[in-house]
């Protein structure tokens, strides 16, 4: 098998390639045992025995590094989908796909008890991107009048993170079906029913 056709699909070549994976696993291993505090860019080298001048050409600080190995992690989520019940599944099995993804639900629990420092930069740089996947959906549901002026208030977003986190910590993987079962119990409360859609007598 030539290089050319042994390279991976995302582009990168084969080594850039094994490097990614030695230093994603050095991160789990890291998180696992100390947390994510204890993520250095010397620490990660020593564990990978990849080159501190590799990781400092790539990542500026442990923040970057961090950001940088969940999103070979985490899979991007959907946007402009229908402002429906399929459009809202959809977006929510995509929070499960990425909450699913080994390690990523580990990752998170350990987060949580993090220091602040590390909380502020874990949700601009992770979880922010991620919850504005679904606060555009609620955005633009309520602006073209399928979805409640109240499922845009911020606190949707967080029941839905909060529900995929306690799932991951109750189950430690979330059961296939989870997040379209999540989707259904919560599509009445947000959405605007028929019967609020149709004009009124009084409208004719």
């Amino acid at each position: 098998m030539s290089a050319k056709n042994s390279a991976p699909r995302d582009g990168r070549s084969r080594p850039r390639a094994i490097t990614d994976r030695k230093i994603e696993a050095a991160v789990r291993e890291i998180i696992t045992t100390d947390g994510p505090q204890a993520v250095t860019i010397e620490r990660v080298s020593e564990v990978s025995g990849v080159a501190r001048t590799t990781l400092y050409r790539r990542y500026r600080n442990k923040f970057e590094l961090l950001q940088g190995v969940a999103e070979e992690i985490v899979p991007p989520l959907p946007r402009e989908l229908e402002i429906d019940l399929e459009g809202f599944r959809r977006v929510l099995e995509a929070f499960q796909i990425a909450f699913s993804t080994r390690g990523i639900g580990q990752l998170m629990t350990h987060v949580l008890s993090a220091d602040e420092e590390f909380l502020a930069a874990w949700r601009e740089r992770f979880i922010g991107p991620r919850t504005d996947v679904l606060r555009d959906f609620f955005e633009r549901g309520v602006n073209e009048g399928l979805l409640r002026p109240e499922s845009n208030d911020g606190m949707m977003i967080d029941v839905v993170l909060g529900a995929f986190l306690a799932g991951n910590a109750m189950h430690g993987e979330l059961p296939e079906g989870w997040a379209s079962r999540l989707a259904e119990r919560l599509w009445p409360a947000i959405s605007v029913s028929t019967v609020e859609l149709e004009p009124s007598i009084l409208d004719v």
